[in-house]
């Protein structure tokens, strides 16, 4: 009984830590501050190592998803690790197409929701300023 309990101690004291390193149900926010519309972010999903980007297209926000690996201090998302996003400053650097590289100050974010409200302001404010 007692070696039961001492595991059970074990365990429970270190879920906290074991917590900490987790990613699922949370996300990130990178404003692109000389390009509004290159605004994206992402939304992590533990359960199948899935990062759901969330971007806008002409009027409209989409998401599609990418697989991510997450390290110690950097989780690398996409096939060939097109964003690599810095876990302790959130800078994230995004790889073009043509090799050059692009550094966003991201930001942490509440809710899916959230991440989508603030891609739809900057959607509706565009469509604010155009003239026609």
């Amino acid at each position: 009984m007692r070696t039961f309990l001492a595991i059970f101690l074990v365990l429970f004291l270190s879920l906290p830590t074991a917590m900490a390193d987790s990613i699922d149900g949370k996300g990130i926010w990178c404003p692109d501050d000389d390009n509004l519309e290159n605004s994206y972010g992402f939304w992590f999903q533990a359960k199948d190592s899935l990062a759901f980007m969330w971007h806008i297209y002409g009027f409209e926000i989409f998401s599609y998803s990418h697989y991510y690996t997450a390290y110690t201090r950097q989780i690398e998302i996409g096939s060939r690790s097109q964003y690599i996003l810095n876990r302790t400053t959130l800078e994230m650097t995004y790889t073009n197409t043509d090799e050059k590289e692009i550094l966003l100050q991201c930001f942490l974010t509440n809710s899916e929701q959230d991440l989508k409200q603030r891609l739809l302001a900057i959607v509706q404010k565009i469509k604010q300023e155009n003239k026609i």
